[in-house]
């Protein structure tokens, strides 16, 4: 569940988490746990490394667009939005009570560790460079993840033919459900499941595709997406012990 297995270069994960490979053997057998994009090679290995759950709402979000090559790969922007459990669960300022609740605000900005697993996933996957400008904001809720992403698109595409290839990259997929056109994703639609909602927007004056993704990040963006890794692994049912509302905060 840790971060440990979700970089590929130690350099980086290094630069960002102070800490180098104990044992690069290891590293060279993991998989990167997010099932949209590896699920083959998750069935195959006994070492995954369990996404970010920033990185997960972020990258579902851009997967169609990079595997058709739709998008500049540098100048993304990722705006996103969390619930305070998604800021870990260390006691900090921004955490405390008394400052998050009725407030607002960014935080670790251009300095947070996901922008680098989210850019190390996808350039890697797609063979691109992938840069993206990531700015990660608290919300005074307990859970959730409302991601807004701002791409340039490559050619002139309608947002019809730009929903139909999503749905079609995800049209088996369990827990990845696209609204439809003129719907907009929203936390409560997710809370306390393993489902990602998508929507798509399109800013004809300033030519930009608007992607906006949502999860509960305490599920699909960690221990549910880890229970849907462990089924996988297992070769146990996807949604084993994930359709039910649990009975939690």
């Amino acid at each position: 569940m840790g971060a440990d297995f979700r970089f590929k270069n130690e350099n980086l994960y290094k630069k960002w988490y102070g800490k180098t490979f104990l044992n690069k053997s290891l590293h060279e057998k993991s998989v990167y746990g997010l099932p949209e994009l590896n699920r083959d090679e998750i069935r195959r290995t006994q070492i995954i490394g369990n996404p970010g759950c920033y990185a997960t709402s972020v990258e579902l979000a851009l997967l169609p667009l990079l595997s058709e090559n739709l998008i500049e790969e540098d100048g993304i922007i990722a705006d996103c939005k969390s619930g305070i459990t998604g800021s870990g669960k260390e006691l900090t300022e921004s955490s405390h009570f008394v400052n998050c609740n009725e407030n607002f605000t960014a935080y670790k900005v251009a300095n947070h560790r996901h922008t680098p697993e989210i850019e190390e996933t996808l350039s890697n996957s797609f063979k691109k460079n992938v840069k993206l400008t990531f700015v990660p904001h608290l919300l005074p809720i307990n859970r959730g993840i409302l991601s807004t992403i701002y791409a340039t698109p490559k050619k002139a595409l309608s947002l019809e033919e730009v929903h139909e290839k999503y749905s079609q990259f995800y049209k088996n997929e369990n827990f990845i459900k696209m609204l439809p056109l003129g719907e907009v994703s929203k936390i409560s639609g997710v809370r306390l499941s393993n489902y990602c909602h998508i929507s798509l927007h399109y800013d004809d004056d300033n030519n930009k595709l608007i992607v906006i993704s949502c999860l509960d990040n305490m599920m699909k963006g960690s221990a549910g997406q880890g229970i849907q890794n462990m089924n996988i692994a297992l070769g146990f049912s996807e949604k084993e012990g994930l359709t039910t509302l649990p009975a939690v905060f």
